[in-house]
């Protein structure tokens, strides 16, 4: 259990989160590098990190990002979006619900993808943070081969 004070609206709130132990199960498959494909799947799109919370109506709260398989794999600067999707448990499977927030808006630093979602709560909000990127014009053929010059000799290629 931790214990945290933090200030909402002006005034002092004393909040107290407890961490729910996963099942026996869940750690073995761990362990074991079991891979389930219903953790979470969504056919049509590459998905990337998931930031979950057990909300006040019993379920688990995954938000993630998300992108056209359609746009290739680099598709995450251009058309990436942040969506929700709700569970009975922690490990899944988790059912898509909608999108929170779309790629491609018109103005602001956002303009073109929203990405690694991460949720936090503050009183009785679900506060919302990703990073993002108003490159516009700027953006670069990414089906050219990466500019690798500045790694350091022990670093490794991984993809």
């Amino acid at each position: 259990m931790i214990s945290c004070a933090s200030l909402i609206e002006n005034k002092q709130e004393e909040r107290t989160f407890t961490f729910e132990m996963l099942s026996k199960d869940v750690k073995e498959n761990f362990s074991k590098e079991k891979i389930f494909a219903n953790v979470l799947v969504d056919p049509e799109y590459y998905v990337w990190g998931l930031s979950v919370i057990k909300w006040t109506d019993g379920k688990y709260h995954c938000y993630y990002s998300r992108w056209p398989k359609s746009v290739g794999f680099n598709g995450w600067l251009t058309d990436c979006e942040i969506a929700h999707a709700i569970s009975d448990k922690p490990e899944g499977p988790f059912l898509f619900q909608n999108v929170v927030l779309e790629s491609r808006n018109n103005t602001g630093w956002d303009v073109l993808t929203s990405h690694n979602p991460s949720i936090s709560v503050a009183g009785d909000n679900i506060c919302l943070y990703y990073i993002s990127n108003d490159l516009g014009d700027k953006m670069n053929d990414f089906s050219a081969p990466m500019d690798l010059t500045f790694r350091k000799e022990n670093w490794k290629l991984i993809r």
